[in-house]
């Protein structure tokens, strides 16, 4: 089930497009890291990628796997809720 835990990025819902664009270059930097592209970087090239890496896996890490947008959304505030 796709989950977001931090910011919720404006246009996620409405902007789709861009959103699984980001999905798409953050699954291309996982899959240049797995096959060793980054070992042919210079070290500055390869911690920029692996920033960039952390900052999307960070906001959109859960959502990774979605394809469309969903049909229903369950909104929890966890400061309240505790």
């Amino acid at each position: 089930m796709p989950y977001v835990t931090e910011r919720w990025l404006g246009g996620m819902m409405t902007n789709f497009q861009t959103i699984r664009r980001n999905i798409k270059r953050l699954k291309d930097l996982e899959r240049m890291k797995e096959d060793g592209t980054f070992e042919k970087l210079t070290k500055k090239e390869a911690s920029g990628l692996q920033r960039e890496i952390d900052k999307l896996e960070n906001i959109l890490g859960g959502i990774k796997d979605i394809t469309r947008l969903p049909g229903a959304v369950f909104v929890v505030d966890s400061k309240k809720e505790k």
